[in-house]
C-alpha cells in the first residue's frame, strides 16, 4: 500500500474560473515564506491551522476567555487547538486549515475529473515548444495547487500527482495541473513543482531587490534565478503581478516588469496578469486574530495601463 503524505489545507474551491484555463478545482495550501504586506490570503501565511473569528456573530458570552488547557491563554498565542471552537453559542469561531492526506485529495480530484473539458476560450494558446502531456495543443481544465507556497509542501505535492498521472494513465481521461507560486524556494524545490506542472502561475510582487525586500521580506535573488529556470524551461506559464496603488502600480514599475519579461526570451511565456488589488483582504485579516495597517490609499484604483507590455511584445490582460 502506498504511503500517504499529509499537507495542511485551508480551502479547496470547485468550479473556479480565476486560477487556470477551463474548469478547475483550488487546492489552497497553508503556510508561505514570504510576508506581503497586502497578502490576499493571511490564513495561508502559517502551515498550522488556526482558529478563525467572525466577531461580528458574537455575543460577548465570555465563554472564549475561560478555555481549560487553551495555550493562547498561558502564551498570548493561539496554537490552533479548537478548543474555544465548539464551545462558542454563536458558532463565530471555526479551525482554518486541516491535514489532508495525498491519497484523499488525489481521490477527490479524481471523482469530479469528468467536469475537467477541454477550454478552447480561455485566451491562452499553447505554445508550439511546450510538451504535450496527453492533451494534444488545447489547455484543459483540471486542478491549481495554490496557497500560501506549494513548494512548501513539495513531498505531498509531487505524491498527488504522481496519483493523478496513474488515475489518467488507468482511466485514458486527461486533465491538467496547474501551480501558482512565488518562487521563493530552493531551485531544488521549483525543479520538482516544474516536474508536477503543466502550467504555471509565477507571481511577481515587485522588479527592486530593494523595495521586494522591503513589501514581502524576502530577497528576490532566488526569485528570479527560479523565474529564468522557468523560462529555459518548456513549461507553459503566466507571469502575475497583484497591483497595490501606490505600492507596485507606478508607470516605472509596470515598464520595469514588462522589460523583464521581455527579457528572459521564453517562448513558453503566455501572458502577464495583471491583478487590481482585493479590498475585501482587510477583513480576513481581523478573523484571523492578525493586524492590518494598510499604508495606501484602497479606495483609489491602481494603475492597470498595458501599454508597456504591447511595447515590449507581451500579451497581458487585467484580470
Amino acid at each position: 500500500m502506498d504511503k500517504e503524505l499529509t499537507a495542511p489545507v485551508f480551502d479547496i474551491k470547485e468550479l473556479s474560473v480565476y486560477d487556470g484555463p477551463g474548469m478547475r478545482l483550488t487546492v489552497f495550501l497553508k503556510g508561505c515564506p514570504m510576508r506581503c504586506l497586502w497578502c490576499h490570503n493571511p490564513e495561508g501565511l502559517s502551515p498550522r491551522p488556526q482558529v478563525m473569528v467572525d466577531r461580528s456573530s458574537c455575543i460577548h458570552c465570555g465563554r472564549c476567555d475561560h478555555v481549560e488547557g487553551c495555550s493562547y491563554n498561558a502564551d498570548g498565542r493561539c496554537s490552533g487547538c479548537g478548543r474555544c471552537v465548539s464551545l462558542c453559542p454563536a458558532g463565530c469561531r471555526r479551525i482554518s486549515g486541516y491535514y489532508a492526506s495525498s491519497a484523499d485529495i488525489a481521490g477527490k480530484i479524481a471523482r469530479i475529473s469528468d467536469m475537467f473539458g477541454p477550454d478552447d476560450g480561455c485566451g491562452m494558446d499553447y505554445p508550439a515548444s511546450a510538451p504535450d502531456f496527453g492533451g494534444g495543443r488545447r489547455f484543459y481544465g483540471g486542478v491549481t495547487f495554490s496557497g500560501g507556497e506549494p513548494t512548501m509542501h513539495i513531498d505531498w505535492l509531487e505524491d498527488v500527482c504522481r496519483r493523478l498521472r496513474r488515475y489518467m494513465a488507468v482511466s485514458g481521461g486527461f486533465f491538467s495541473i496547474a501551480a501558482e507560486t512565488s518562487g521563493c524556494c530552493s531551485e531544488s524545490a521549483f525543479r520538482r513543482l516544474l516536474g508536477c506542472a503543466d502550467l504555471v502561475y509565477f507571481d511577481i510582487k515587485h522588479t527592486d531587490p530593494e523595495r521586494h525586500k522591503a513589501l514581502t521580506g524576502c530577497d528576490s535573488g532566488m526569485i528570479l534565478n527560479n523565474l529564468r529556470f522557468l523560462a529555459e524551461s518548456r513549461i507553459p506559464f503566466a507571469a502575475r503581478h497583484t497591483l497595490v496603488p501606490g505600492v507596485n502600480d507606478s508607470q516605472n514599475e509596470l515598464e520595469a516588469f514588462a522589460a523583464l519579461l521581455a527579457s528572459l526570451g521564453a517562448p513558453s511565456l503566455l501572458r502577464a496578469e495583471l491583478l487590481p488589488y482585493n479590498t475585501a483582504a482587510g477583513a480576513k485579516y481581523k478573523m484571523a486574530l492578525m493586524s492590518f495597517d494598510p499604508a495606501w490609499d484602497e479606495k483609489r484604483k491602481p494603475n492597470t495601463d498595458l501599454s508597456p507590455f504591447v511595447r515590449n511584445g507581451i500579451k497581458a490582460v487585467v484580470l
